[in-house]
C-alpha cells in the first residue's frame, strides 16, 4: 500500500491470498494501525481487479467502516492508475533485496523460509517512514 498524499508506503507479507488470510485479525490490525497513522478521516483505497485483492480491500472496508473507508477498482490493465503503487513495489522490492543481501551476510545460515523474512519485508519501509512522513 502507499499513501499517495504523503507517499508512506506500507509492506506486509502474507502467507497466501485467501479471504481467511485477509480477514485475518493479524493482517486487518496492521492496515488499520497504517491508515490511522496516515492520520485522515477518511481514505479511498483503490486497487487492482484481482479477485484476492478485492476480497482484502472489502474486508479493510467492513472491519474500519464504510464512513471511513471508501472503495475504488482501477480500470483493468490501467498501470497508468496504479502509478504510485506501481512505483513504490518496484522501490521497496529493492529494499528488500538490499535488506536480504545484508542479513544474509551476516547470517549466512538462513534462507528464504526464515522467520526473519517476513520482519524484514514489513519493516523495508520503516527508514522511509522515520526520515519522510511529517509526524514521524
Amino acid at each position: 500500500m502507499v499513501d499517495v498524499q504523503s507517499g508512506w508506503p506500507y509492506c506486509m507479507q502474507l502467507p497466501d491470498k485467501s479471504p481467511a488470510t485477509a480477514q485475518s485479525r493479524y493482517v486487518l490490525h496492521n492496515i488499520d494501525l497504517y491508515l490511522r497513522n496516515l492520520g485522515h478521516e477518511k481514505v479511498v483505497v483503490q486497487h487492482n481487479a484481482e479477485n484476492a485483492i478485492r476480497g482484502l480491500v472489502q474486508a479493510i472496508q467492513n472491519h474500519l467502516g464504510a464512513s471511513k473507508v471508501s472503495v475504488r477498482e482501477a480500470p483493468p490493465y490501467s498501470h497508468q492508475s496504479q502509478g504510485a503503487v506501481e512505483s513504490m513495489n518496484a522501490f521497496v522490492q529493492s529494499q528488500i533485496r538490499a535488506l536480504w543481501f545484508d542479513t544474509r551476510e551476516r547470517y549466512p545460515e538462513l534462507d528464504m523460509t526464515s522467520n526473519v523474512v517476513p520482519w524484514l519485508i514489513r519493516h523495508s519501509t520503516q527508514d522511509l517512514v522515520t526520515s519522510s512522513h511529517p509526524t514521524r
